[in-house]
């Protein structure tokens, strides 16, 4: 046994590798690392069968923050007694929603409900959506005589400042949580929708305006869709998809708020809009809980010693080495020097520069190629039906998909879509093409709502992704704020909006390569000595040859060596 030993030295060396500068051995989440103690200790000591399973369980276990990590120097008894105490602690601690969940759903994922609880909060963000705010020109252009061009730059300058206000959100909700994020804003954005409605001049409205949006949907909505990339994984494909159906629901209370406002008078109505909107925040907020760790959970499973990656029946050991296994937590400064990071803004950009200036001039584009007015209704319901469609079925097939940059390249679809929906609106004189336009938006629309919420998770990790999210996030909000300008402006030059839909057709194709070449960013240079899946592979290679060396020497001890021999070589070996 002790001859066997100093060859399986560079494995073990490789397994109990310290971590590197500013490192600890087991990080807390906020969405957190894997704690490297279990697989050493797997690594170096041979295991009994009946402990397979308790450290396989500890293998990627790690700290939720607040709770200590000592008990990974206890003996093994000492140490389950240590966790059962800790954990029995923590549950007196959770909120009462989710006590009342255990008892009722026990071992079911408290995540179902999170999702749940953020589409209300997402529908609270309506009011700041474009076409809600659109909604409001007519109204302020005939009370208080403004222009059509007062309107636009209006428009512009609250998406500007959305941009940059989503910057600081991204870092406030890594740094407080979500949920306080959204109790903070909320307040705050109910009485800008009020003040809005009492504004006896245009002067007042402009902040009101503003404040509507980047309070609504770059805080609120943010926010919410963070914490669903934060409590899914395995899952976050189809747990996405399921919040498009609050993109649909938004189109409803718009149209709803239209018929109050014929009704009642813009003023009355956004009054009303400001009482839904404070219901429907607050029932969500009630369930609705930052991440996973904070209560002792994992994603995707209900209870902490449950693993996210593994399937019924399914053992560790299959998955080691595998890249949904394990989760590299990205700093924003870190995902920020990579060209994935960048490749998703461009695109991000691109994609929503088309969509936001088809989306303003469609109407007019289909009144100059001689269509009938409700070619318009016709193409938006068409698109209101494909794009959850596309949303649920992409992501469904992304959850079956291993690989994390295989997982990228199925957003290919995005783009391509995107082109074809562009040329064929740039060439297409009838209502067929129109209506076939709308058939390719709607696959465009769900894949990219998809792409942008789901990739920075999937590339960076979830302890961070509030600040990166907000990068890809904001380059489409820019974009939506240049695209009309972009489309009224080649309409000026040319008096055509052929050249520019080209344009903008020829940069989505471009744009498509990066989700298939980009691939999955290299790992950080301060983890890249810490215990990753290779580092877990060789410590199971390793624990399987020291078991295999150890089992020859009790063969060979038996056949004819004494006691003390016996003894002395068992002594090596552990």
């Amino acid at each position: 046994p002790s001859a066997s030993l100093p060859s399986k030295a560079p494995l073990l060396r490789l397994a109990m590798a310290p971590p590197a500068s500013g490192m600890s051995g087991s990080e807390d989440f906020a969405g957190g690392q894997h704690s490297r103690a279990g697989c050493v200790e797997m690594a170096v000591k041979p295991s009994a069968p009946e402990q397979v399973a308790t450290e396989e369980a500890s293998a990627t276990s790690w700290v939720p923050k607040g709770r200590t990590s000592s008990s990974r120097d206890l003996p093994a008894t000492q140490s389950a007694q240590h966790i059962a105490e800790s954990e029995a602690e923590v549950s007196t601690r959770r909120p009462l929603c989710v006590r009342f969940w255990e008892r009722w759903f026990p071992g079911r994922n408290y995540g179902h409900l999170v999702l749940a609880a953020s589409l209300p909060i997402i529908l609270g963000g309506t009011p700041g959506q474009s076409f809600f705010l659109g909604l409001y020109t007519d109204s302020l252009i005939q009370e208080f005589g403004i222009s059509v061009q007062f309107v636009s730059a209006l428009f512009f300058i609250t998406f500007f400042a959305a941009m940059f206000w989503l910057q600081g959100i991204g870092r406030l909700v890594d740094r407080i949580g979500a949920r306080r994020t959204i109790s903070l804003a909320l307040l705050p954005y109910i009485a800008s929708i009020i003040c809005l409605s009492l504004a006896p001049t245009a002067t007042f409205i402009a902040p009101f305006y503003v404040l509507m949006r980047v309070l609504g949907v770059e805080t609120i909505d943010f926010a919410a869709k963070v914490t669903i990339n934060r409590w899914f994984r395995r899952n976050r494909g189809r747990a996405m998809a399921v919040a498009t159906i609050a993109l649909g629901m938004e189109l409803h209370m718009a149209s709803a708020n239209n018929l109050m406002m014929q009704t009642l008078g813009w003023r009355a109505a956004t009054q009303v809009s400001a009482g839904v909107v404070l219901c429907l925040v607050l029932l969500g907020l009630a369930p609705f809980e930052d991440s996973p760790e904070a209560l002792g959970m994992r994603p995707d499973a209900g209870v902490a010693g449950q693993e996210s990656s593994l399937k019924p029946g399914e053992s560790r050991r299959q998955l080691v080495g595998t890249e949904e296994e394990e989760e590299v937590n990205f700093t924003f400064k870190e995902a920020a020097s990579t060209f994935q990071c960048w490749g998703i803004c461009w695109l991000s950009f691109v994609c929503s520069c088309s969509w936001g200036g088809m989306n303003v001039h469609m109407g007019v584009l289909f009144a100059r190629r001689g269509l009938p007015g409700s070619t318009l209704s016709g193409v938006y319901t068409l698109i209101g039906a494909v794009c959850p469609v596309t949303a649920f079925l992409l992501g469904s097939l992304l959850d079956r998909i291993p690989l994390t940059a295989h997982k990228l390249a199925l957003f290919v679809i995005a783009p391509l879509a995107n082109m074809c929906a562009l040329l064929t609106a740039a060439w297409s004189t009838s209502v067929g093409g129109a209506l076939l336009f709308g058939t390719f938006t709607g696959v465009f629309l769900g894949a990219f709502y998809l792409f942008v919420y789901t990739c920075s998770a999937m590339l960076f990790g979830r302890q961070h992704l509030g600040a990166i999210q907000a990068l890809s996030t904001g380059a489409g909000v820019l974009g939506v704020a240049l695209g009309p300008l972009l489309f009224s402006a080649v309409l000026a030059a040319s008096h055509s909006y052929t050249p520019v839909l080209v344009a903008m057709a020829g940069a989505s194709f471009l744009g498509a390569g990066i989700p298939v070449w980009a691939g999955k960013p290299p790992r950080p240079q301060r983890l890249r000595g810490s215990l990753g899946p290779e580092g877990a592979a060789a410590g199971l290679a390793l624990q399987d040859a020291l078991g295999t060396s150890a089992e020859a020497a009790e063969h060979d001890d038996e056949e004819g060596n004494g006691a003390q021999q016996r003894a002395g070589a068992e002594g090596e070996v552990v």
